[in-house]
C-alpha cells in the first residue's frame, strides 16, 4: 500500500509533466503563425537571389541580422559574395524542397532549403531567417555543392574576418 501512492504519484507527475509541456507548446505555437513566417522566408529567399543576381552584395549585408553582422565583417562579406558570384555565377532558379521554424516566443528562425539552378551548375541551398517584426533577416547562408559545405557565417561563433 505504501508503494502504490508513491506510484500514482509518480504517474500523476509524469501525466501533469505531458500535458504542461503540450500546452506550453500549444501555447507558443499559437503566438507564432508558421505559415506565415514560412512564406515570409520563402519570400526572402527570393529577394535573397535577386539581389545576389545584381551584384547587391552591401544591400545583403545591411539587411542581415545582428547574428550575421556580428559574425562576418562588412569586408569579409564582400569578399565572400564575390567569390560565390565567381564560382557559381547567376543564380537563375530556386526550386523550395523544404523549410523548418525553430520558434522562440514571438520570433522565429525559419530556414528554406532547396535546389539552386547557377549558370555554372546546380547546388543545394539553404537559407536561415530571423523573423523578428516579420522583417527576415539572414541568420546563416549554406551552400552545398559538389560534396562541399560553403556556410556563412556558420555556426562557430567565431568572427571571419
Amino acid at each position: 500500500m505504501v508503494g502504490r501512492p508513491r506510484n500514482l504519484i509518480k504517474n500523476g507527475t509524469c501525466i501533469f509533466s505531458v500535458s504542461t509541456t503540450f500546452a506550453l507548446t500549444c501555447i507558443l505555437t499559437g503566438c507564432n503563425d508558421v505559415s506565415k513566417q514560412k512564406s515570409l522566408a520563402s519570400a526572402a529567399a527570393q529577394r535573397f537571389r535577386t539581389r545576389y543576381n545584381t551584384d547587391s552584395c552591401e544591400l545583403l549585408y545591411d539587411d542581415a541580422s545582428h547574428y550575421f553582422q556580428s559574425r562576418e565583417t562588412r569586408p569579409r562579406w564582400l569578399r565572400d559574395c564575390a567569390e560565390l558570384r565567381t564560382r557559381f555565377g547567376p543564380w537563375s532558379d530556386f526550386t523550395l524542397a523544404s523549410s523548418n521554424s525553430y520558434l522562440f516566443g514571438d520570433v522565429g528562425i525559419v530556414w528554406v532549403r532547396g535546389s539552386a539552378h547557377f549558370l555554372n551548375g546546380e547546388a543545394d541551398v539553404r537559407l536561415d531567417w530571423d523573423l523578428t517584426n516579420d522583417q527576415p533577416a539572414l541568420s546563416n547562408l549554406l551552400i552545398e555543392a559538389g560534396g562541399e559545405q560553403i556556410s556563412i557565417p556558420g555556426f562557430t561563433g567565431e568572427i571571419r574576418r
